[in-house]
């Protein structure tokens, strides 16, 4: 546990340090167009469902494929944050006895720390 408290405590120290380090290849404007990366892709969101309910049987959410927009700012060269936007559509279903439950739509936009990595 000593050892875990001192690593924990040399990685909160090491990086503040990596965060304002400088940065020659990105723009002091903070609001250049080399600060932002704007990327769409396609994801697959498969709900867990694993339920129980009074009436027995178990509650079924179909997995659904949608268009994604991910929209990154970067700090500087060694911080990122990163913002996911995506919604999904998925029918509900109860089986034993069979029974629609309608539609749920998901909403999980996310806001990400990165840490990107150069290969130069």
């Amino acid at each position: 546990m000593k050892l875990f408290n001192t690593l924990a405590l040399l990685a909160a120290t090491a990086l503040p340090a990596i965060s304002f380090a400088e940065n020659s290849t990105i723009s002091s404007d903070w609001l250049a167009k080399e600060r932002f990366m704007i990327r769409g892709r396609l994801i697959n969101v498969e709900p867990d469902e694993t339920s129980t309910t009074s009436l027995g049987g178990s509650v079924n959410a179909d997995s659904t494929v949608v268009p994604e927009l991910d929209i990154t700012y970067f700090f500087n060269k060694n911080w990122a944050a990163e913002l996911i936007l995506a919604t999904s559509k998925h029918d509900m279903s109860h089986e034993s006895p069979t029974l629609d439950l309608g539609d749920v739509w998901i909403l999980p936009p996310t806001l990400n720390t990165a840490i990107p990595f150069s290969a130069g």
